[in-house]
């Protein structure tokens, strides 16, 4: 029996076991026993009808997630324009197998301890099974073989959901988040698929997360230094956060097949055709509580696959470069690089006035209505822009003027404000603005090395506090660019470390691993400036 053979087999014994598995997680944490979002007062049979009328709410909120656009006219012919076009350009020019190499890269990133489909086919052995001369040919043999096939296995696509509650208590359905449990072997193979495509795809420049070479670093410092400028020069922009709601589950297939067919060349149709068919209508068998449905996906690219986030990045961040360089043509000007600052899914947008910031937002809000996308925004900005925005006439069913506005808001975790108007009495710089949230995050690291701490390898002092010294000291030097060489807070940077260093050195372990390596003479005192 072949690997593509096996795999298939591990599928078919799987159907058969799913009624018996609980999809229904809830993390550590919530305090939710109920197996009913409200309860019901009465006997098992009113409990019986309390949870059917739960399954039937689920149901429906499954369905608003995950809407299906398949029936929309034109929408089924223009997928099946696009699958011939792919179809011919493999035939015309097909595209060469994946090599030893880059499915290397891809094992080489494959986590363990990661669920995996119902078939249980793990990352754990696809990355065993690689280990052996044999097995990375079977997995080369296997893929490339997906990578021809005409027809692509139904379980491939198929993802059972698992539902993670976002709020310590679960009140209805919408308090669920779905996150699809896809085979390991198709992140593996949509990896494959969408690395080699996104070598020929247009980077925005707008975005600066899912893109190679960007890390959140870059978001962070570009936002800090738009809000520092505008303190240290007192001329104020109007600040935009907006979250996308249910952002991967809702992007349009629709858009998702016309970026692919914009954006991938002839050389790479077999890719692109392959990648298509995985990320149109996938089914999604659910199981909650005892009762079984299925979904097609008509929206969205799979939360939880390998190629999710690169997709959407991709997709999202042209569409607002482009609406960034429809500004420019139109004369919208700024007095930073850009209107738009983009990561992923979160947007923020810097105007310079209140008439450009109720234009432009409108213009916007089409252009992600037309993604399949929806905001939940905030505006903020210094206190003396916003008092004059209360004379400011909104127009009939303008977002700003339905928002919250603020003198600060979240922008990816953090806190983002003009200094002299943040907290009760403002702050010196960015950097006093920053403090709070480093510290915490100091302290979050020294606490995730508790265990580490208390089995450390003793008869090594040395190697056990360099060990502490540098994820503690990582957590500052991740964020070193965001904050300023200022002389008056230098002290404070090594405040955090100096506390986790003594309290190592002050743990009654540790002296006593010290004392006895003393006596033998083994011990050498760590001196303080060489942590």
């Amino acid at each position: 029996m072949d690997f593509f053979s096996a795999w298939v087999e591990l599928h078919h014994r799987s159907v058969d076991m799913l009624p018996n598995i609980n999809l229904l997680s809830l993390p550590t944490g919530h305090r939710n026993d109920k197996t009913s979002f409200q309860a019901s007062g009465g006997g098992p049979e009113a409990d019986a009808a309390a949870a059917s009328v739960d399954v039937e709410k689920l149901r429906n909120n499954i369905k608003d997630v995950c809407t299906t656009y398949a029936t929309a006219p034109g929408i089924q012919g223009q997928w099946e324009e696009v699958t011939r076009v792919f179809s011919e350009r493999s035939r015309t020019a097909p595209s060469p197998d994946f090599t030893i190499e880059e499915i290397k890269l891809c094992i080489d990133r494959l986590w363990p301890h990661k669920t995996a489909g119902p078939p249980g086919m793990s990352n754990e052995y696809l990355i065993s099974l690689w280990e052996l001369d044999d097995g990375q040919q079977l997995l080369c043999d296997f893929l490339n073989r997906l990578l021809r096939a005409d027809d692509l296995p139904s379980a491939l696509r198929e993802a059972q959901v698992i539902l993670i509650p976002k709020v310590i208590s679960v009140t209805g359905p919408g308090d669920y988040r779905p996150i699809n449990l896809l085979e390991c072997i198709n992140k593996v193979f949509c990896w494959l698929l969408a690395t080699r495509l996104a070598t020929m795809w247009n980077a925005p420049q707008v975005q600066l997360g899912g893109i190679k070479g960007l890390q959140v670093c870059d978001a962070l410092m570009t936002a800090q230094c738009r809000t520092t400028r505008d303190s240290k020069e007192a001329r104020y922009s109007l600040y935009l956060s907006c979250d996308i709601q249910t952002a991967l589950d809702a992007l349009d297939h629709a858009v998702v097949a016309k970026f692919l067919l914009d954006e991938c060349g002839v050389q790479h149709g077999s890719e692109a055709l392959q990648l298509l068919k995985l990320l149109i209508m996938p089914p999604l068998p659910f199981d909650w509580n005892g009762f079984s449905f299925k979904r097609r996906q008509g929206t969205g690219v799979q939360q939880g696959g390998s190629h999710s986030a690169i997709i959407f990045s991709y997709i999202l961040g042209l569409a607002c470069q482009k609406l960034e360089l429809d500004w420019r043509e139109g004369g919208e000007g700024t007095c930073h690089s850009s209107i738009i600052l983009l990561f992923m899914d979160d947007l923020l947008l810097a105007f310079d006035s209140w008439q450009q910031a109720i234009t432009l937002t409108e213009e916007l809000q089409q252009v992600l209505k037309s993604l399949g996308l929806r905001l939940k925004t905030t505006l903020m900005s210094h206190q003396f822009v916003l008092l004059q925005g209360v004379s400011v006439s909104f127009p009939p069913g303008s977002v700003l003027g339905q928002i919250t506005w603020s003198t600060s808001c979240t922008y990816l975790q953090k806190t983002l404000t003009h200094y002299e108007v943040g907290g009760k009495g403002g702050f010196a710089d960015t950097t006093a603005v920053l403090l709070d949230a480093f510290g915490k995050a100091t302290h979050a690291a020294f606490e995730s090395l508790q265990r580490c701490v208390r089995r450390g390898h003793w008869s090594n002092l040395h190697s056990t506090f360099r060990l502490c010294n540098t994820y503690i000291g990582g957590t500052w030097y991740w964020y070193s660019p965001l904050l300023e060489p200022c002389q008056t807070t230098s002290p404070e940077f090594g405040l955090s470390k100096d506390c986790a260093y003594l309290a190592l050195r002050m743990s009654p372990r540790v002296r006593c691993a010290a004392g006895d390596l003393a006596g033998r003479a083994q011990f050498k005192p760590v001196e303080k400036d060489t942590l």
